[in-house]
């Protein structure tokens, strides 16, 4: 289980649902993007 996915158990709702998008998209590159993404648009 990677770190993102642990931290979003203990998200609200909306954010799991964030990260289970994120981690349907299939090409590895992008999903790290988005990953990256996510976690910067969340520390503002």
């Amino acid at each position: 289980m990677s770190f993102a996915r642990l931290r979003a158990r203990f998200h609200p709702f909306a954010q799991r649902k964030l990260y289970d998008s994120i981690y349907e998209v299939g090409s590895r590159t992008q999903r790290d993007e988005l990953l990256v993404m996510a976690q910067r648009a969340e520390t503002r």
